[in-house]
Protein backbone atom coordinates (compact mmCIF):
# COMPACT_ATOMS: atom_id res chain seq x y z
CA UNK A 1 0.00 0.00 0.00
CA UNK A 2 2.77 2.41 0.92
CA UNK A 3 4.69 1.69 -2.31
CA UNK A 4 1.58 2.36 -4.38
CA UNK A 5 1.02 5.74 -2.73
CA UNK A 6 4.68 6.65 -3.28
CA UNK A 7 4.46 5.68 -6.95
CA UNK A 8 1.24 7.68 -7.27
CA UNK A 9 2.90 10.73 -5.72
CA UNK A 10 5.90 10.35 -8.05
CA UNK A 11 3.58 10.13 -11.04
CA UNK A 12 1.66 13.22 -9.95
CA UNK A 13 4.93 15.08 -9.35
CA UNK A 14 6.27 14.22 -12.81
CA UNK A 15 2.92 15.14 -14.41
CA UNK A 16 2.96 18.51 -12.64
CA UNK A 17 6.54 19.13 -13.78
CA UNK A 18 5.57 18.25 -17.34
CA UNK A 19 2.66 20.70 -17.25
CA UNK A 20 4.90 23.44 -15.87
CA UNK A 21 7.43 22.77 -18.62
CA UNK A 22 4.74 23.00 -21.31
CA UNK A 23 3.43 26.27 -19.88
CA UNK A 24 6.98 27.60 -19.65
CA UNK A 25 7.59 26.76 -23.32
CA UNK A 26 4.46 28.67 -24.38
CA UNK A 27 5.47 31.65 -22.26
CA UNK A 28 9.00 31.53 -23.65
CA UNK A 29 7.70 31.54 -27.22
CA UNK A 30 5.41 34.50 -26.54
CA UNK A 31 8.14 36.51 -24.87
CA UNK A 32 10.63 35.75 -27.64
CA UNK A 33 8.07 36.85 -30.22
CA UNK A 34 7.50 40.16 -28.44
CA UNK A 35 11.23 40.87 -28.29
CA UNK A 36 11.78 39.89 -31.93
CA UNK A 37 8.89 41.93 -33.39
CA UNK A 38 9.84 45.05 -31.44
CA UNK A 39 13.51 44.67 -32.35
CA UNK A 40 12.77 44.15 -36.01
CA UNK A 41 10.47 47.16 -35.98
CA UNK A 42 13.33 49.34 -34.71
CA UNK A 43 15.62 47.97 -37.40
CA UNK A 44 12.95 48.68 -40.04
CA UNK A 45 12.49 52.27 -38.88
CA UNK A 46 16.24 52.91 -38.84
CA UNK A 47 16.62 51.35 -42.30
CA UNK A 48 13.77 53.51 -43.58
CA UNK A 49 15.40 56.65 -42.20
CA UNK A 50 18.76 55.69 -43.67
CA UNK A 51 17.29 55.07 -47.11
CA UNK A 52 15.13 58.19 -47.27
CA UNK A 53 17.21 60.85 -45.56
CA UNK A 54 19.38 61.39 -48.65
CA UNK A 55 16.36 61.75 -50.92
CA UNK A 56 14.90 64.61 -48.96
CA UNK A 57 11.86 62.68 -47.73
CA UNK A 58 10.02 64.72 -45.10
CA UNK A 59 8.78 62.98 -41.97
CA UNK A 60 7.98 63.99 -38.44
CA UNK A 61 11.17 63.47 -36.43
CA UNK A 62 9.39 63.66 -33.08
CA UNK A 63 6.91 60.95 -34.02
CA UNK A 64 9.73 58.77 -35.37
CA UNK A 65 11.49 59.25 -32.04
CA UNK A 66 8.37 58.29 -30.10
CA UNK A 67 7.91 55.31 -32.41
CA UNK A 68 11.39 54.02 -31.66
CA UNK A 69 10.81 54.73 -27.96
CA UNK A 70 7.63 52.59 -28.00
CA UNK A 71 9.47 49.71 -29.65
CA UNK A 72 12.29 50.01 -27.09
CA UNK A 73 9.75 49.88 -24.26
CA UNK A 74 8.34 46.76 -25.92
CA UNK A 75 11.78 45.11 -25.87
CA UNK A 76 12.34 46.06 -22.23
CA UNK A 77 8.89 44.67 -21.41
CA UNK A 78 9.84 41.39 -23.07
CA UNK A 79 13.03 41.17 -21.03
CA UNK A 80 11.12 41.92 -17.84
CA UNK A 81 8.66 39.23 -18.88
CA UNK A 82 11.56 36.75 -18.94
CA UNK A 83 12.58 37.80 -15.43
CA UNK A 84 9.09 37.47 -14.00
CA UNK A 85 8.53 34.15 -15.80
CA UNK A 86 11.69 32.80 -14.19
CA UNK A 87 10.66 34.01 -10.74
CA UNK A 88 7.17 32.55 -11.06
CA UNK A 89 8.48 29.18 -12.28
CA UNK A 90 10.86 29.00 -9.33
CA UNK A 91 7.99 29.73 -6.94
CA UNK A 92 5.69 27.17 -8.55
CA UNK A 93 8.37 24.48 -8.52
CA UNK A 94 8.83 25.02 -4.78
CA UNK A 95 5.12 24.24 -4.33
CA UNK A 96 5.55 20.74 -5.73
CA UNK A 97 8.86 20.13 -4.01
CA UNK A 98 7.47 21.05 -0.59
CA UNK A 99 3.87 19.86 -1.16
CA UNK A 100 2.61 23.34 -0.30
CA UNK A 101 -0.53 24.98 -1.50
CA UNK A 102 -0.59 28.04 -3.73
CA UNK A 103 2.38 30.37 -3.47
CA UNK A 104 1.24 33.98 -3.48
CA UNK A 105 4.58 35.29 -4.76
CA UNK A 106 4.49 32.92 -7.72
CA UNK A 107 1.00 34.05 -8.67
CA UNK A 108 2.03 37.70 -8.28
CA UNK A 109 5.14 37.20 -10.44
CA UNK A 110 3.11 35.38 -13.08
CA UNK A 111 0.49 38.14 -13.21
CA UNK A 112 3.10 40.89 -13.41
CA UNK A 113 4.96 39.01 -16.14
CA UNK A 114 1.75 38.49 -18.09
CA UNK A 115 0.87 42.17 -17.75
CA UNK A 116 4.32 43.28 -18.85
CA UNK A 117 4.19 41.11 -21.99
CA UNK A 118 0.69 42.38 -22.83
CA UNK A 119 1.97 45.95 -22.34
CA UNK A 120 4.83 45.16 -24.74
CA UNK A 121 2.33 44.10 -27.38
CA UNK A 122 0.31 47.29 -26.78
CA UNK A 123 3.46 49.41 -27.14
CA UNK A 124 4.24 47.61 -30.39
CA UNK A 125 0.86 48.58 -31.83
CA UNK A 126 1.19 52.15 -30.54
CA UNK A 127 4.62 52.30 -32.18
CA UNK A 128 3.15 51.03 -35.45
CA UNK A 129 0.43 53.67 -35.42
CA UNK A 130 2.89 56.44 -34.57
CA UNK A 131 5.23 55.20 -37.28
CA UNK A 132 2.52 55.40 -39.90
CA UNK A 133 1.50 58.92 -38.84
CA UNK A 134 5.14 60.04 -38.80
CA UNK A 135 5.71 59.23 -42.48
CA UNK A 136 2.32 60.22 -43.90
CA UNK A 137 2.56 63.82 -45.19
Amino acid sequence: MKEESIKLMECQYSEANLMLDVIAQYAKSAIQSVIIINGMAIISILTFIGNTIERGFVYNKWLIGFTIFCFCVGIIGGMLGYCFAYLSQQSFRRIYENNNSADEKGVLYRNIGFGVVIASIVFFFIGCILGVFSIVP
